[in-house]
């Protein structure tokens, strides 16, 4: 069982929950402080799977989930800047240079920054997708997928609407868009212009042959993330261009 002590602060008083997340363990028939076990162990799966093993003689079905947060070391700690974890516990230097006193602690490293920036927000994923979206400029989800607005432009948003709505300049406008994505030089500024291109050369029936064959992509198992990060940012393009879309901000 679970309880959020920052909702519910008397219980979490009581019991003299001080960090996040506090691991305690509960004998059978124990429901108040006294015989209440507080977790020592390490953090991972099989260090939580032997301790239940200890205390209850049942062997816990667990089964582990592919991370991609990155675990670090003293040796790499000042060399990688990404969403990653490391064992204070173990690597006691970056522990005392960053005065990490309690776990899990939570610091937020600009590019280029040397100095990190305590999180203070709330401890639900959703907290901290916002916070990183935020600090980051991304457009990430819960989960890992990536918002409808991500990887689109305001400019080709704009041409790529007029695209639609005005069919008889449609010659015009995909020669403004070539122009266009050559100033911005990127590959998704030009992915609007190729998107033009085959609409003039296919007709507007490209956009729900290409929405399909994206759809059926992105949801193959198969796909590395890195891939169905670009499937998607194709797939929020080509929803722009409607009658009915909105430049982004």
């Amino acid at each position: 069982m679970k309880i959020d002590a920052d909702t519910h602060r008397d219980t979490g008083t009581a019991f003299e929950i001080k960090g996040f997340p506090t691991l305690k363990w509960f004998p059978k028939g124990v429901n108040s402080v006294e015989g209440v076990e507080d977790y020592q162990g390490g953090r991972n799966l099989a260090d939580l799977a032997a301790f239940v093993r200890e205390k209850t003689s049942i062997a816990p079905r667990i089964k582990s989930q592919k991370s991609n947060v990155v675990t670090l070391t003293t040796k790499n700690f000042h060399d990688i800047c990404v969403v990653a974890k490391i064992d204070a516990d173990q690597e006691k230097d970056i522990g005392t240079e960053f005065e990490i006193s309690g776990f899990p602690t939570l610091k937020f490293f600009g590019a280029g920054e040397s100095e990190p920036v305590a999180y203070e927000g709330g401890r639900t994923e959703q907290a901290f997708v916002d916070y990183l979206n935020k600090h980051c400029g991304t457009h990430r989800l819960v989960g890992g997928g990536l918002a409808p607005v991500a990887g689109r432009l305001q400019k080709m948003d704009e041409l790529a609407i007029k695209f639609i709505k005005d069919t008889s300049a449609r010659a015009q406008i995909h020669a403004e868009a070539v122009e266009a994505a050559k100033e911005i030089g990127t590959r998704y500024a030009n992915y609007y212009a190729k998107i033009m291109e085959k609409v003039i050369a296919n007709g507007e029936g490209f956009l729900a042959t290409e929405k399909a064959r994206l759809a059926k992509i992105a949801s193959s198992d198969d796909v590395a993330t890195s891939k169905l990060d670009d499937f998607n940012i194709r797939k929020n393009i080509l929803a722009v261009f409607d009658k009915n879309a909105t430049p982004i901000a």
